[in-house]
């Protein structure tokens, strides 16, 4: 595995971070997702499109004030990277404590030639 797509996922990921802390949802998912991503929160329900990613983003920044990512693995496959890990979510009011989620997201290249994320699946840790 290259190591630049280590260093490209890792900066895609502080971007995600500041955006989320900015409350800009719409940087957000211009910077992380691909043209028509697939957002699938269990138990909160599939966001398609950019208008879903946004849809979604903007109901988790009305809960949260930051985001935190931590990267386990990432794994070459047939046409891209599938990165697995943990967010941990702060939330605006002291309860309930901070919120963990494991992730899975596949990576692909979009039409510009930058991998952005395609699949956001994400699960109570």
């Amino acid at each position: 595995m290259s190591v630049d797509i280590k260093k490209w996922i890792s900066q895609k990921c502080r971007n995600f971070e500041y955006a989320f802390a900015q409350n800009d949802v719409e940087g957000l998912v211009d910077d992380y997702y691909n043209e028509n991503p697939l957002v699938i929160g269990d138990g909160v329900g599939e966001f398609r499109g950019r208008e879903g990613a946004i849809q979604y983003f903007s109901g988790a920044i009305k809960q949260f004030r930051a985001a935190s990512f931590t990267t386990t693995n990432i794994t070459s496959t047939a046409n891209g990277y599938t990165e697995t890990g943990f967010v941990e979510l702060s939330p605006r009011d002291q309860e309930p404590a901070h919120v963990v989620l494991e992730y899975v997201v596949t990576w692909r290249l979009n039409n510009m030639g930058e991998w952005r994320v395609a699949l956001d699946y994400f699960t109570p840790a």
